[in-house]
């Protein structure tokens, strides 16, 4: 089978991120598993020393304003003659690009959204301040905003026969908007390397921290520092957790290099906590594991994160075999489920966070029983081979099947 995948931003930096990595992952075990795949993104100021393929995975490139250029795409569709076209958008909109070219291709298209529109559930914990960032989201929003009707058009095109999706909420929501019916949408969550992030890959890392193993707790949290993802509640509940729990260091890898007014609010924040540790930069993932494999608990208190249905984080913690504390926000119920493989605590709540924190910190067995069933869901629904299988059979579907 030759699967031709079209996804907007892809470089060679971006695929350690959502939902570019979901994209190049798919493509390069599709390649693996024996077919023939190929990426089809745009032009970015990369471009000029960008390789014609990223770690194995051919890539051709189109030019972009607001949308591909027609004659370019519909050029390369055809001069590549693809079994079917897998076409990822973050938001409803992108589907605006498959109409453009509706009449000019006659392909088998398999669209996949990555993420949902912002929703009044979605922003209700929120406090009032956090609510001007919401910009931030500008695509969610408009997602939420784009009308039913005009998308049951975009997306009733013969050429598409199905819809991939990474929630069963974002399901519901299409099937809610009368945009396709229940067995033409196909729900096929993200994954992680479970190989890769396994507990056995992880290389002694402690000489690089004021870290003792021994004598000392070790609470988790990677990604952006931002009060959507928790990180101020996190740092509310640590005084509370070391008031218990005296050994408690709290180590958090803030991707990226804190140039954001909100980063470096939270990282004086943490550097004000008895007992906080603070990475800055883009940390490889081999370096990631080794801290990870470090981690007593790996704490992701979510308060909202519409970009992805996925957080990627919690699935490379999982894997790891580590107790996870997050928030049932968005599609996180659908993966972590609460005492069983992970814990759930509500969304901007410092005290029932520490509480949680103190309560695995201070049960190793719940903490090993948690940590042990997560490598294993993961292992078993969310191995990057097992969604590139799964999504392998849905173009052989979409293909014979429908």
């Amino acid at each position: 089978m030759k699967i031709l995948f079209v996804c907007e931003g892809i470089t060679e930096r971006s695929i350690y991120a959502q939902p570019w990595k979901h994209v190049h992952e798919l493509a390069r075990r599709m390649i693996q598993q024996g077919n023939e795949a190929i990426i089809l993104t745009d032009l970015t100021n990369e471009s000029a020393n960008d390789k014609k393929e990223i770690k194995g995975v051919p890539i051709i490139r189109v030019k972009k304003r607001i949308f591909f250029d027609n004659e370019q795409i519909v050029k390369y569709i055809n001069v590549n003659d693809p079994d079917v076209i897998n076409w990822h958008g973050s938001d409803l909109w992108y589907t605006v690009h498959i109409w453009r070219i509706r009449n000019k291709i006659a392909k088998n298209i398999v669209c996949t959204l990555h993420s949902g529109p912002v929703s009044i559930d979605d922003i209700k914990v929120l406090k009032a301040h956090e609510m001007f960032a919401l910009h931030r989201f500008w695509n969610n929003i408009m997602n939420a905003l784009c009308p039913s009707n005009l998308v049951k058009k975009w997306m009733s095109i013969p050429s598409i026969k199905l819809i991939i999706v990474l929630s069963k909420r974002l399901k519901l929501y299409l099937m809610k908007k009368g945009i396709r019916r229940d067995c033409e949408i196909k729900v096929i969550r993200s994954g992680v390397d479970t190989k890769k992030f396994s507990p056995q890959n992880a290389q002694s890392i402690t000489d690089s921290l004021d870290f003792s193993k021994e004598k000392n707790k070790l609470i988790l949290y990677f990604g952006q520092l931002s009060v959507f993802r928790g990180v101020d509640t996190l740092l509310m509940a640590m005084p509370k957790v070391i008031q218990k729990i005296p050994s408690a260091k709290l180590l958090l890898l803030a991707r990226g290099f804190l140039k954001d007014k909100e980063e470096k609010r939270l990282a004086k924040m943490a550097l004000g906590i008895k007992g906080a540790l603070l990475v800055k930069g883009f940390l490889s993932e081999e370096i990631l594991i080794s801290y990870l494999s470090l981690a007593d608990v790996v704490v992701l208190p979510f308060k909202f994160w519409p970009q992805v249905e996925c957080p990627l984080t919690i699935l490379e913690a999982m894997s790891m075999r580590k107790p996870v504390i997050t928030c049932p926000v968005g599609a996180i119920p659908e993966i972590v489920h609460n005492q069983k493989n992970g814990i759930l605590i509500p969304p901007n709540n410092p005290e029932l966070l520490a509480k949680g924190i103190v309560k695995l910190l201070e049960n190793e067995e719940l903490a090993q029983k948690i940590g042990i069933n997560a490598r294993e869901c993961v292992k078993k629904f969310y191995d990057w081979d097992i969604v590139a299988s799964r999504t392998a059979d849905t173009f052989r579907y979409a293909l014979h099947g429908l």
